[in-house]
């Protein structure tokens, strides 16, 4: 469920990261490759639904934040790895459906918008989160499916909401706009 493409379109042998399920999410940040999924497992070693693999190895590093639920959606900026899917916890810390842990450590940080309703894609632009999902509700107020989130406070929303009128699966940003994909019919009306 997981390998390493050489520039020559060949499958890199040396590069082993077997994982027990579904891999649904990549983001790379330096030297570390983050997985999210459904996966319980990469090459034996327990990470239940996330995992850091070395990008030279594939193998697991010591980072560990075990989620309680399908993950979906993973995105980095600076220090932070933003999760979206459908849990209800990520190391032992309740998050419902989309939340921040520190890239280093694993640990969740206060950023905690929860969301009423599954997060299939993120983007992050600076200092804001842009999810996408079959959310109703995120940050504490109503939002259809798609909403953009201030990363410097616990999740506070922006004035931002297109209103789509149907799933929103991927997101794709731009320099000054936003590219959407998914199972809707409208947006903005």
């Amino acid at each position: 469920n997981l390998a390493h493409l050489k520039s020559d379109k060949t499958v890199d042998p040396a590069w082993v990261a077997h994982a027990n399920g579904r891999v649904n999410a990549l983001a790379l940040s330096g030297s570390v490759l983050f997985a999210g999924g459904e996966f319980m497992s990469v090459n034996g070693q327990v990470r239940s639904k996330l995992a850091a693999l070395d990008v030279a190895t594939g193998q697991p590093t010591a980072w560990d934040a075990g989620a309680v639920g399908t993950v979906h959606a993973l995105a980095v900026s600076g220090g932070t790895l933003y999760v979206g899917g459908e849990f209800s916890s990520i190391l032992g810390r309740t998050r419902k459906n989309i939340a921040a842990l520190d890239a280093n450590s694993g640990q969740p940080s206060g950023w905690d918008p929860v969301a009423f309703g599954a997060v299939y894609a993120l983007a992050v632009k600076e200092s804001v989160i842009y999810a996408g999902g079959a959310f109703s509700n995120i940050g504490g107020r109503d939002r259809s499916r798609m909403a953009a989130l201030d990363a410097s406070t616990g999740g506070a929303l922006t004035t931002w909401n297109p209103n789509a009128e149907g799933t929103v699966r991927s997101l794709a940003l731009g320099s000054d706009r936003i590219f959407v994909g998914g199972d809707f019919l409208k947006l903005g009306g």
